[in-house]
């Protein structure tokens, strides 16, 4: 059955009077048994998963596991800290889960995020409303009317 969630009715969702959308995901630490709610603002540009602050890997006693470079807005590199660790996020948990690690960045949830776990996300901005969902019948609606 299609889990189809909409308005932040099930989840922890928010649009501000920008139009911007924010997801509130668990962050966890499954080892210390620790965890903390952080609030993502949901990027399209953004082609990775997540992006917190290394604060929150203190903490949370994260492990750095690995470092990498990221094109950012400005279109320059920067390099940042990689943890892998256990999210609940869209009504499922996922483990090692990787995450990228800035000293002061936003927090970001990218569109990387949003294909793996097969989700859409529709804007609707005349309305004030979205949708995220894994819904097919939507879906195909959706790349219908764009031509997709």
């Amino acid at each position: 059955m299609p889990n189809n969630i909409e308005s932040g009715k099930k989840l922890n969702l928010r649009m501000d009077t920008k139009g911007t959308i924010f997801l509130t995901i668990q962050v966890v630490n499954g080892e210390k048994n620790i965890s903390k709610q952080i609030e993502f603002l949901i990027d399209t540009g953004f082609n990775g998963y997540l992006q917190l602050q290394k604060k929150d890997v203190v903490d949370l006693e994260l492990v750095m596991d690995s470092k990498s470079k990221i094109a950012v807005s400005d279109g320059t590199n920067e390099e940042v800290g990689i943890v892998k660790t256990k999210i609940m996020i869209l009504n499922q948990t996922i483990s090692n889960f990787p995450i990228y690690v800035t000293e002061n960045g936003m927090y970001l949830l990218g569109t990387m995020l949003l294909k793996d776990t097969g989700r859409m996300l529709v804007i609707d901005y005349s309305n004030n409303s979205f949708t995220i969902t894994d819904d097919k019948k939507i879906q195909t609606k959706v790349h219908n009317a764009i031509g997709n």
